[in-house]
């Protein structure tokens, strides 16, 4: 009992030092009882400290806010004066840009694709089998046979027994009573205040405009083109041919001569065309386009914001504390 209680005041003092809430005057006081009492005190005094913990540590937003002088609160985004403001737009300017196109030009190539063929091949194999013999074995035995037996065993019994007590309780009566107290009541009061607010008009301008704009000058130049001219020219190669030829063939047995064919290889020369492709180069014009940049002076139309400033009534409610009493 006394390990359980020191871990639980080390969790609740850890628990107070990241909180970082002040330590209270408040002591555990752990009592053993038969109907589960102490589970009951512990969990109301973490409690406690939870609760005292999460009122004496206030949590701050992600903005800062403050009351301003208008009398209510307002959020600081940046902006000094209470009023909304209008952002300046955007200018658009007119531009003449060179873009490059890439195309996809598709041609045939000659590839070489190895493919599988299926092929059946019958080998010898060699395995091993395992076949099961069924021997007939005498063997001991042991079996364990449950027998009754009478043993002496001591029994501790307990018996209840009543005994008259005398004890004192105390009773809790609710009864009402009429107390004076003063209140504080929060009454709001709307006020005209003058502000200043700031507008932004779009107004058109011509404006000149400097632009430098890409023309085509086409040159003609000479350049060196290869081509390729197919030649042909005769080939001569030995190759070996086999034709099938009529032997006399004497037979041992009966004497009687007979024609048998058999296949003879011999070497023919056969002529073959190859073609060859023989580079040929050649001086060709072609023209040639080439961007000049030339500057020329435009006049371009701009929105131009123009502000202007008036003075406007606002309606701004402010809230004023009032003494009242209540019974």
């Amino acid at each position: 009992m006394e390990y359980v209680e020191k871990l639980v005041k080390q969790d609740i003092r850890s628990l107070l030092n990241r909180l970082k809430v002040p330590k209270p005057p408040l002591r555990l006081m752990f009592l053993p009882t038969e109907d589960g009492k102490m589970m009951k005190r512990l969990l109301v005094a973490v409690v406690a400290v939870i609760g005292v913990g999460l009122l004496t540590d206030p949590v701050e937003a992600g903005g800062r806010r403050s009351r301003g002088d208008c009398g209510v609160v307002v959020a600081h985004a940046g902006c000094g004066a209470c009023g909304p403001t209008t952002a300046c737009q955007p200018q658009f300017t007119t531009q003449t840009v060179t873009c490059y196109e890439q195309r996809i030009v598709e041609r045939q190539v000659p590839v070489q694709v190895r493919k599988m063929v299926q092929k059946t091949v019958t080998e010898p194999v060699t395995y091993q089998v395992q076949v099961p013999i069924r021997t007939t074995e005498q063997r001991q035995v042991m079996t364990c046979k449950t027998v009754a037996k009478q043993v002496p065993v001591t029994v501790t019994e307990y018996q209840r027994v009543t005994v008259p007590e005398q004890r004192t309780e105390t009773f809790y009566t609710t009864v009402t009573k009429q107390v004076p107290y003063t209140y504080t009541e929060m009454q709001q009061v709307t006020e005209q205040v003058p502000q200043q607010v700031t507008t932004y008009t779009m107004v058109a301008k011509q404006v000149p405009v400097t632009v430098t704009e890409m023309q085509q000058k086409i040159t003609p130049v000479t350049r060196k083109v290869t081509t390729y001219q197919t030649v042909r020219r005769t080939v001569q190669e030995s190759v070996p041919v086999c034709r099938t030829v009529c032997v006399p063939v004497c037979d041992p047995c009966t004497g009687c001569v007979r024609m048998v064919r058999t296949s003879v290889q011999e070497n023919c020369v056969r002529e073959r065309v190859m073609c060859e492709r023989v580079p040929v180069i050649q001086d060709v014009t072609v023209n040639e386009v080439t961007c000049v940049p030339v500057q020329k002076q435009i006049m371009q139309t701009v929105q131009e914001c123009v502000p202007e400033t008036k003075q406007v009534m606002v309606s701004v409610v402010r809230c004023v504390p009032v003494q009242k009493q209540g019974t």
